[in-house]
């Protein structure tokens, strides 16, 4: 039976097969041939795949785990490599994998995912694993896999550019395939021989058995090592006062131990004066692209005048206002505010809010401004999608599909005592033909007020989160989407909600499935909030204990993941009524370290992070503090990310 659902496609290839084959006569080539797919069938089998057919010089497999299936392209590799003949015959393995939904079909499957993977394949050379983006950012750091970034390739049959990473892999020390090996790494060049040993791992490999057997003994006695002084001080950590017990690996406990613990943060210093200005600046966003850094939120031109801005940067240490070629597309009569914004390539959206209005009767209508480069604009109007006899305003934006794109958001009419509704919009480009999809059969809308804050792509599943106030009370809410039918999540009170306010603020995909973060408010005391789930569908709420909780109000806004772990930022209302920033830290999401400095906490002046992303190096963290006399300025923190050992 065809598996379904979310998988991983995986191609493999042989390199310089007709040059070998060729030469070695009619017998010795299928000995060859057969002894090859055998390698590829039984390792295949061993990581829980299954082949789908026999391309003539390789095989296509499918996986319902990215991980099983890394594993085995890594032991493919391996295998073949150890069993390499004596004689110099150039011959290598090429493989490419991707993750998605195909179209399964009489035990074979179709579309994007599957062509991607192709080709990711053909644009390998001889001992290369290459894999997406989406790949690397679902497996995140489990498997311990070295992924390495080689920019975008364009594959022939795909429209965009497709983000790769290559996937380095370690000989093992014998013949066997084994697991990963972080401390020997071997630097391919892209030409690996079907006959000729590869790097100084076989040299050592000759070498007497004493000294594989001596170096065997050394390894074993240091994890023994390790072990014991793991346990020890584990147990000294169970007895100190005023701890709670720890909990055994996996559960709930030690997900906050990373090295994201030891960050260090820094204030950016607002060189030129784009961050400040006269009146109030504040940061929303920031995403982090290709070429360099985007952050969007809003400043003031005067003190009832608000309009969307956009910063741009291109290393998280120097930012400038972005340009255009027409007039400031960012103001207009009303305010305006830029909620979110995300990048597809070289282009970006971004999206939020345009006021029409001014006074007290002030009304606003969704609104979408697009860039490619550096020069933004805005999207055409469209009364009948855009605006109507209330408000509309767009709160978050996410590519989905060929060029297609998500935003979500909330709408209400002008009607006396009308209650919000939550509210989604599609578009094929982002330019254009944006549609408003709201919902006639109550999936985003009922009896009290719903808003939608945020929405997450996780390879083919979309999720939307925000808030329900149904029930008198606001209850945190979800809803999912594979294709283009949504549904509202059903999860237990206990889930979403409780006594008191639930607000779901941001959701994002993570290497576990997706990770949602907020705040849980009770008798006016508010405690951080996180939710979890692998497939969208069954979330759980992580207890709000340790560093989610506390004395005064602590509320996260935004989250992002790293591949050290996760990363969620906010704000912490103290007791003495002062604001400060904060930053929380995870391994896995089940377990929460705050994050306290002076960095981000500046006496008698609010501050807060909404929202942190980052490049290859750091952490980019944006929000706003407080100034004497009461303005706001944009303030960007900056942390360099802690590299693999």
């Amino acid at each position: 039976m065809a598996m379904t659902g979310t998988i991983t496609v995986l191609f493999t290839d042989l390199v310089g097969s007709t040059e070998l084959l060729s030469g070695l006569g009619d017998d010795a080539a299928d000995e060859l041939r057969r002894a090859y797919f055998k390698i590829l069938r039984d390792t295949v089998t061993r990581h829980s795949g299954r082949e789908v057919k026999n391309l003539g010089d390789g095989i296509m497999a499918v996986f319902a785990s990215a991980i099983d299936a890394l594993h085995c392209a890594i032991d493919i590799q391996r295998t073949v490599q150890a069993r390499n003949p004596e004689k110099d015959a150039s011959l290598g393995v090429r493989i490419g994998l991707e993750v998605g939904e195909p179209i399964a079909e009489e035990e074979d499957y179709f579309g994007t995912p599957v062509v991607v993977a192709k080709r990711l394949c053909d644009s390998a050379q001889g001992g290369q694993i290459i894999v997406s983006e989406l790949v690397s950012r679902l497996v995140g750091s489990r498997g311990r896999f070295d992924f390495k970034d080689i920019g975008l390739l364009s594959l022939r049959g795909i429209d965009e550019a497709i983000a790769a990473r290559e996937v380095a892999w370690y000989p093992s020390a014998g013949s066997e395939p084994s697991g990963p090996e972080p401390d020997r790494v071997l630097q391919l060049d892209g030409s690996p021989r079907w006959g000729k040993k590869m790097g100084t791992t076989v040299e050592a490999r000759r070498k007497p058995r004493l000294v594989s057997r001596f170096l065997a003994a050394s390894i074993l006695l240091a994890l023994a090592v390790i072990v014991v002084y793991a346990f020890v001080t584990s147990r000294d950590d169970d007895a100190a006062p005023g701890r709670e017990p720890s909990e055994s690996a996996g559960e709930p406990g030690d997900g906050s131990r990373t090295p994201l613990d030891r960050l260090n943060w820094k204030r950016v210093a607002d060189v030129n004066g784009s961050l400040g200005g006269p009146f109030d600046q504040g940061i929303n966003r920031i995403e982090a692209t290709r070429d360099q850094l985007v952050a969007v939120g809003h400043t003031e031109s005067s003190p009832d005048d608000l309009d969307g801005a956009v910063w741009i940067s291109d290393d998280g240490a120097q930012w400038a206002r972005a340009s255009s070629s027409t007039e400031n597309p960012f103001s207009g009569p009303g305010d305006q505010e830029i909620s979110g914004v995300r990048a597809r390539g070289r282009g970006l959206i971004a999206v939020g809010k345009d006021g029409q209005a001014t006074g007290p009767s002030e009304d606003f209508a969704a609104a979408v401004w697009v860039s490619h480069g550096n020069d933004w604009q805005r999207v055409s109007h469209n009364e009948i999608v855009f605006d109507g006899a209330g408000t509309q305003y767009m709160n978050r934006v996410v590519p989905y599909g060929g060029d297609g794109w998500v935003a979500i958001g909330a709408t209400w009419d002008a009607t006396p005592g009308s209650e919000r509704d939550g509210a989604l919009w599609t578009s094929a480009t982002g330019r254009n033909s944006w549609v408003l999809r709201q919902k006639d059969d109550g999936t985003f809308a009922g009896p009290g007020t719903q808003d939608i804050r945020s929405v997450a792509r996780n390879a083919d599943t979309l999720i939307a989160a925000g808030t329900d106030g149904r029930g008198g009370d606001f209850d945190g809410a979800l809803w999912r989407s594979v294709g283009v039918v949504w549904s509202r999540v059903k999860a237990g009170e206990d889930v979403l909600g409780g006594a008191g306010d639930q607000q779901i603020i941001t959701v994002e995909p993570h290497r576990r499935g997706f990770v949602a973060v907020g705040h849980d408010e009770v008798d006016g005391e508010g405690d951080a909030a996180v939710w979890l789930s692998r497939d969208g569908k069954s979330w759980q709420r992580v207890p709000s204990r340790g560093d989610l909780g506390g004395h005064g109000d602590q509320m996260m806004l935004g989250v992002t993941s790293t591949p050290a772990g996760l990363v969620a930022v906010g704000r912490v209302t103290h007791t003495d009524g002062e604001i400060d920033g904060a930053v929380w830290t995870s391994v896995d999401g089940t377990s929460w370290k705050l994050q306290t400095s002076r960095t981000y906490a500046l006496p008698g002046s609010e501050q807060q992070i909404k929202w942190a992303a980052a490049d290859d190096a750091h952490l980019i963290a944006g929000g706003w503090v407080g100034r004497p006399g009461g303005d706001l300025d944009a303030a960007v923190w900056r942390a360099r990310l802690p590299q693999p050992e």
